[in-house]
């Protein structure tokens, strides 16, 4: 028996560990309501030569929204690009019933702020020199 890394994981050996940990979740939450929803998704945004300008990752999960990225060219910031994407994402977690979604920054505190989020951790010096705050929305507590 050994472990064994992989700096470029194979996709069926990551479902194996996903599968696993998911299994072995739905068997502690037994009786619970049937929160699960994998749902993994994008919102790219392309200029008029189809160039990408800004986009949005994240994944669902139980009753929750993970957004793993957004990113705006800077040439294309102080335009709500940003805004919208996040409006976007949070029409699709009410879709899919999601009541809650979460995310991390270490410098756009402000925006998401703005927007709703709050901060439920902090990660200090994460990056050197700055902080990492781990944020979230409760959808219907507005």
């Amino acid at each position: 028996m050994g472990i064994e890394l992989s700096l470029a994981p194979d996709p069926d050996e990551v479902e194996v560990v996903r599968k696993g940990l998911s299994d072995y979740a739905e068997s502690i939450y037994e009786g619970l309501p049937d929160f699960k929803q994998d749902l993994e998704f994008s919102f790219i945004s392309r200029d008029e030569n189809g160039e990408i300008n800004a986009g949005l990752t994240g994944s669902g999960f139980w009753n929750a929204m993970h957004i793993a990225v957004i990113w705006v060219a800077e040439h294309c910031r102080g335009q709500n690009l940003g805004s919208e994407l996040l409006d976007r994402a949070e029409l699709l977690a009410r879709k899919h019933d999601f009541g809650l979604i979460y995310l991390d920054t270490s410098r756009a505190k402000d925006f998401y702020e703005k927007h709703g989020y709050k901060v439920f951790g902090v990660l200090e010096n994460q990056p050197p020199g700055h902080n990492l705050f781990f944020m979230q929305k409760r959808l219907g507590d507005e």
